[in-house]
């Protein structure tokens, strides 16, 4: 329990303290401020525009002036950010100014050819950390564009704008933004600009056309022409249809982006080739039929192939040449991992430098295309290499070397591309192998080598790769910096808590070596890099207090952690209050009641004890006045104070109450009556009360029955203790749900309610589901049933729930109005009913004394009732205009979940049904190896997928396409894994090589169909 309670709140901890820097990131973000400064120039644009036409130009020039302090105050702004945090190229400084083409550069400009401030500034977001040679440097020229905005200083007769003399032949200067080192090889931008046009153009404009600047920053290029009354105003537009705004996707939907763009099925054939050529080799060193040279030339040829192919292959097929190189540098990973670990052909120093080198080509190649998906397939086919190829010596340190060389290569990767994916291979690879390896293998004597193992890699992946996007000037994006910034510690914190068990107090001493080192780090990034490592510092000291946190459980008693958390969830809780931040505040507010369930299951046997109490409860107290004083938007403060106030009430009396008769014993029968009767007494004296005295707040109080009744069952929950235990339990619990159903529709009722209605019908729906729960965990607790009729119980009891829930929010009247709250507190509800059908499906279905009958037994049969009940309430929901709306994008996927759950349930019924008729014991084992039971399963799978990609075909439907192709691979894996284990791996390798071939050379000449085009696309 303590375990379970350290791992819940150093989760809210962490939660907490990552909302306060994800605030802090939004509220100090310097693309945040561009595109503020980008929406009061396209603001002035506009005006300038209208002034052009004359149309109105008098007023219009007074709005202009007003707005041209505004800009330069975001200009200001702007410009208080260090250069080093701007500048998106190297420290480099070019000592000459080549002449620009102003002409070209003023017809872009008039004719805004140019785009918008916050694409370049998204792009050098996304690009920042790449460095530019300085010979691939454009010299930009620094300038204001609010200097030439006001018109009323230009003169009639302005003089030429001066140009430096262009060479011949000279193509007209054009800003770029570069992205790496290697960018000028990419940027052949053909400037295809007629003389004799240019010469034309300058004549024209030479009198009408006013000098434009561009501002050398990473805004992008601010210029802007004043063009003379007398030139159409049509010929400056401005760009009314600027491109859409980039949204950040999550880590699975770039890794599925990924999969799914490009050429899908050559990547899969890739792999399975892989997996082939590895089985084939494995065979070949089993049955020794081709020497260990010979194997090893074989496999260097072939990966000198893939790779010469791919490279003839890149400018006819980029996507499909890249796939192979990528498989070419994998199998050069495998192949001098062989050479070297089972041959002994390579001593380890040359084998680990032949790796560096190859780990360095990969890079180049991976940097040179600019291409992802080979640094990606690279550094696959490096990490599956000891995997496949694995003896079983044991040899761990060389295994977790040859990662490490592979971590470091992908930290160089990084200094050249943005590649954050790359880096979350490398860390689930790494941290994941050695989790599979240290649960069964892990000695104390491997402390030493295993500790400095997980200092480099939390190094490389927890400190090094911050800082270098620190020491590039780009700001921490959130979805992938802050996955390894605060992953990487709490998961190298696992491993520490592995290694240092061993000593008293190991834990904690490494508990708080974290917590110092992240405050050193916290100090070193403010001190080196001032205001550009505000963020990093704050993320740092934010998992120093994390790690201070969880010393605390380690080094002291039970009662003391609870009060220091306690503390230290106030302490969140005002800092909350004081900026204003609700999910820290309610974090703070989580982490203050664990604190207090905590010390609440631990007997009350000194006057200490007691004393420890008085002050949890006083720190409740404390909570309930910051909730009533927070003043957060949109949020009703007040609520949760009452809420948190009358806990703390019932929490002092029921702490008097068990020092004056239970001081031993905490929890016992009588206190449980008591503590329910004293609720339902308290809640209709509050109504009552308030009712006489026509305070609305006080009677609104009344339903402080149900959340302080949950808050009592969760104890028993934990105990697995029933709450009807005697006569008068009973009846109680009679008077709970009468009054609870009562004062529910005369709160809803009541014309003054500052309550929000719905959130009292959602925890009176909670209610329900508690005590329902908390009983079916002490009737399975208690009864010695067959384990089916457990989870038959199980079902009932929450299909039963979806049953009230749905005859309640569509039958009664006065609830109808507020369906949506029922529909939101049911759907967790719906999860579970399928976590469980999903649960039971691993049971034979037999029940003591009742004889098995296929799909008429009582499993089953309660299965299909609650996929029916699951299909009717889905069938609501969807009926209803606010579910209709967010659920509009996922509506595919909502419409698979029952197709799903009906296919899962079928299978167990049909296994069932063969296990029956087979006469076989219902065990793993024996069903793997039951060649009836495995064909019928291939057999009816293949089918289900031929029916569903039929469908989908005749439908159009992509989604479903996908699909039918999973299941269909699906079967081909089992035939591969399972169908086959009999069989020699000779067959198995040439069945993996076949199909491999067979999907590349269908990936090659059938790639997967583009997507619909939508009907507002234009072609």
């Amino acid at each position: 329990m303590d375990d379970f309670l350290v791992l819940i709140v150093t989760i809210f901890v962490v939660v907490s303290l990552y909302w306060q820097y994800h605030a802090y990131t939004n509220s100090n973000s310097l693309l945040h401020r561009i595109k503020q400064l980008e929406e009061k120039l396209t603001e002035q644009q506009e005006k300038l525009f209208k002034l052009l036409s004359k149309d109105n130009a008098a007023d219009i020039r007074t709005e202009l002036d007003a707005q041209k302090s505004e800009v330069k105050d975001f200009s200001r702004d702007i410009k208080k950010e260090p250069q080093s945090t701007i500048s998106t190229a190297s420290t480099y400084q070019p000592k000459t100014v080549e002449p620009i083409n102003t002409t070209e550069h003023v017809k872009n400009q008039a004719e805004n050819k140019d785009a918008p401030v916050s694409q370049y500034a998204q792009e050098s977001q996304e690009t920042a950390f790449n460095k530019v040679s300085p010979k691939a440097e454009n010299p930009i020229v620094q300038s204001s564009m609010v200097n030439n905005i006001n018109l009323e200083n230009k003169q009639p007769d302005q003089p030429e704008i001066s140009t430096a003399p262009t060479p011949k032949g000279a193509e007209p200067y054009q800003p770029k933004i570069a992205t790496s080192r290697f960018a000028h090889h990419y940027q052949q931008e053909a400037k295809q600009t007629s003389v004799k046009s240019t010469s034309d153009l300058l004549a024209e404009n030479r009198a009408n056309m006013a000098s434009a600047s561009l501002a050398g920053s990473e805004t992008g290029n601010l210029g802007n022409a004043t063009p003379q009354a007398n030139r159409p105003a049509s010929q400056y537009r401005p760009n009314l249809n600027p491109r859409p705004k980039r949204q950040q996707k999550s880590i699975l939907g770039l890794i599925w982006n990924w999969v799914v763009t490009g050429n899908p099925l050559a990547k899969i054939g890739m792999l399975l080739l892989f997996f082939g050529l590895s089985y084939l080799l494995k065979y070949s060193i089993e049955n020794e039929l081709i020497s260990a040279s010979t194997r090893l030339m074989m496999a260097g040829t072939g990966c000198l192939a893939l790779l010469g192919i791919g490279w003839w292959l890149r400018k006819k097929n980029l996507i499909y040449a890249l796939i192979l190189q990528g498989g070419g540098i994998g199998g050069f990973y495998i192949t001098i991992f062989a050479a070297t670990k089972i041959y002994d052909f390579i001593p380890i120093s040359i084998a680990l430098a032949i790796m560096v080198f190859i780990c360095l080509v990969s890079v180049s190649l991976a940097v040179i295309h600019r291409a992802i998906s080979l640094a990606i397939l690279a550094s696959l086919g490096g990490y599956l290499a000891p995997v496949l190829l694995s003896t079983g010596s044991g040899n761990y340190v060389a295994l977790f070397s040859y990662y490490l060389i592979l971590s470091i290569g992908i930290l160089i990767i990084s200094h050249w591309q943005v590649w954050r994916l790359l880096n979350l291979i490398g860390f689930a690879f790494t941290f994941g192998i050695a989790f599979i390896w240290a649960i069964p293998n892990y000695t104390h004597a491997d402390y030493l080598p295993c500790q400095l193992f997980l200092i480099a890699n939390w190094l490389i992946f927890g400190v090094a790769t911050e800082l270098s996007t620190l020491k590039n000037k780009l700001k921490l994006n959130i979805p992938f910096d802050a996955t390894l910034l605060f992953g990487t510690p709490l998961i190298g914190f696992i491993f520490q808590h592995r290694l240092a068990s061993e000593w008293p107090y190991g834990v904690a001493i490494a508990s708080s070596l974290y917590g110092l080192a992240y405050f050193a780090l916290s100090w070193f990034a403010l001190k080196r890099y001032r205001e550009e490592g505000k963020l990093l510092a704050i993320a740092f000291f934010m998992l120093s207090v994390t790690f201070a946190t969880l010393a605390v459980p380690f080094a002291f008693s039970a009662e003391w952690t609870s009060i220091v958390w306690a503390i230290e969830g106030v302490m969140i809780l005002a800092f909350s209050v004081l900026q204003q931040q609700k999910k820290p505040a309610i974090a703070g507010t989580i982490l203050v009641a664990v604190s207090f369930v905590l010390l609440f299951n631990m007997p009350v046997i000194s006057l200490g004890d007691w004393l420890m109490l008085v002050t949890q409860v006083i720190v409740v107290f404390a909570v309930a006045v910051l909730w009533y004083r927070a003043q957060f938007i949109n949020f009703d403060n007040r609520t949760i104070g009452y809420v948190t106030l009358f806990i703390s009430a019932v929490s002092w009396g029921y702490s008097v109450l068990l020092l004056q008769e239970y001081g031993e014993h905490w929890l016992s029968p009588e206190v449980k009556s008591i503590t329910f009767a004293f609720i339902l007494i308290s809640c209709w004296g509050m109504f009552f009360a308030g009712k006489k005295t026509q305070f609305s707040e006080l009677a609104s109080c009344s339903i402080l029955l149900w959340p302080m009744s949950a808050l009592i069952m969760l104890v028993y929950i934990y105990l697995a203790g029933s709450l009807i235990d005697n006569w008068l339990s009973a009846i109680i619990w009679i008077a709970v749900f009468a009054s609870g159903f009562y004062l529910l529709k005369v709160n809803t009722l009541l014309p003054k309610q500052r309550i929000n209605k719905a959130l009292i019908h959602s925890m009176h729906l909670i209610f329900i589901v508690l005590f329902l729960f908390t009983e079916i965990i002490w009737l399975m607790d208690v009864t010695y049933l067959y384990v089916s009729l457990h989870f038959a119980s199980v079902i009932f009891v929450i299909s039963l729930f979806i049953a009230i829930s749905y005859i309640l929010a569509m039958k009664v009247d006065w609830i109808k109005e507020y369906q949506n709250a029922y529909w939101v507190v049911t759907l967790p509800v719906l999860g579970l009913l399928a976590l469980s059908l999903i649960f039971a499906n691993f049971n034979d279905g037999t029940e003591s004394g009742i004889k098995f009958i296929p799909l008429f037994n009582l499993m089953d049969l309660i299965g299909v009732i609650g996929i029916w009940v699951g299909y009717k309430f889905i069938s609501v929901i969807k009926q209803s205009p606010k579910y209709q709306l967010l659920l509009k994008n996922n509506l595919p996927l909502v419409n698979y979940i029952i197709p799903a759950m009906i296919f899962w349930w079928a299978n167990g019924i049909l296994l069932r049904g063969l296990v029956f008729a087979t006469d076989i014991d219902w065990s793993s084992y024996a069903i793997i190896n039951s060649k009836v039971i495995q064909t019928v399963l291939a057999i009816i799978w293949a089918i289900t997928a031929l029916v569903t990609m039929v469908m989908a075909t005749r439908k159009k439907s992509r989604s479903q396409w996908f699909i039918g192709g999973v299941l269909l691979a699906v079967v081909i894996a089992k035939l591969f894994l399972i169908d086959t284990s009999l069989s020699s791996g000779l067959l198995r390798a040439l069945a993996f090589i076949g199909v491999a071939i067979l999907i590349l050379l269908i990936g090659y000449f059938s790639p997967l169909p583009p997507k619909k085009q939508s009907e507002n696309t234009k072609i």
